[in-house]
């Protein structure tokens, strides 16, 4: 069967259209996930984040991060009581916002808390801590690999 170039240019056309719609079906069916939802109204807060961050570093204190068996503890500042001590743990997931958890903090009289690794599932993930003592709010974030 010989073609001449009028039906070759149809397939061509042909071909490719169906290329573009293939194209276009995976596109619109991927799952577009943004970092956070509200990522807009929190960079306008930002700077008070910042100065939250600049606050843990007048501290001269960190909270500490340690695994052990069954467990993630966060060592609060010691020079801050743990009755007095407010706030909230992100456990923020990167890769799929299904996995984050928040906490209250609750710390023990070691200004301790413990977060048990049975919520959690291998991979990268960061410790968004927000806390106020004395009035003074405190943020500061934890890379952890588990």
């Amino acid at each position: 069967m010989k073609l001449n170039w009028g039906t070759g240019l149809t397939i061509f056309i042909v071909i490719f259209c169906l290329g573009i719609f293939v194209f276009m079906y995976v596109a619109f069916n991927n799952d577009i996930e943004l970092v956070e939802e509200d990522y807009y109204p929190k960079e306008l807060n930002y700077q008070s984040q910042i100065d939250q961050m600049e606050n843990v570093q007048k501290l001269g204190e960190q909270v500490q991060i340690e695994k052990s068996d069954n467990f993630i503890s966060l060592k609060f500042p010691a020079s801050q009581s743990e009755d007095s001590i407010q706030g909230q743990i992100l456990i923020y997931r990167p890769s799929n916002e299904k996995l984050d958890l928040t906490y209250r903090i609750k710390l023990d009289s070691n200004n301790m808390q413990q977060i048990s690794t049975d919520v959690l599932v291998p991979g990268k993930y960061l410790f968004k801590i927000a806390w106020a003592y004395q009035g003074i709010a405190y943020y500061q974030e934890l890379t952890f690999i588990y």
